[in-house]
């Protein structure tokens, strides 16, 4: 593997990492707030970027290569209105998809055929999470009842 593109792997690994993180830490805000379904969803973020993160290192080690588990940044607590939580969750999938976009772009490039073919499930992924995200965000915007839309995450 081309070194380029086996460095942007490890850099995916730490961002994915580092959502999973970025999540937890959310929904242990959202919970001390009551919002319950609101954290409900943002631990299933968490859970599912963990996901990622161990198929990014499985994905390394299936090609001969040791994941590096860089440290993750600082998490800096939100600290806002229930639609500011959900606008911090977006950017970090906006960040992610650019991330693996710029992944793919760089593994295509170099003609890593095998990364491509990995990447595709991560871009439909970022897909769906982008537009869930989006959509919670549009309904909050929408509406004064966010005690409603935060029971209705709840299920």
């Amino acid at each position: 593997m081309f070194v380029l593109v086996e460095s942007l792997l490890q850099n995916q690994l730490t961002l994915e990492r580092t959502n999973s993180a970025v999540y937890r830490s959310m929904a242990d805000e959202l919970e001390n707030m009551g919002w319950d379904g609101s954290a409900k969803f943002m631990r299933k973020s968490s859970d599912d970027e963990t996901s990622h993160a161990d198929k990014v290192a499985s994905f390394l080690v299936d090609r001969n290569i040791t994941p590096i588990y860089d440290s993750i940044s600082k998490i800096e607590l939100v600290n806002g209105t229930l639609p500011d939580y959900f606008k911090n969750a977006y950017a970090a999938e906006q960040k992610t998809t650019a991330s693996v976009m710029s992944l793919y772009k760089q593994a295509q490039d170099e003609n890593e055929f095998l990364v491509t073919q990995f990447l595709m499930w991560m871009l439909e992924e970022q897909r769906l999470s982008e537009r869930e995200v989006w959509d919670i965000i549009q309904m909050l915007e929408a509406s004064d009842e966010w005690r409603l839309i935060d029971q209705e995450l709840e299920g």
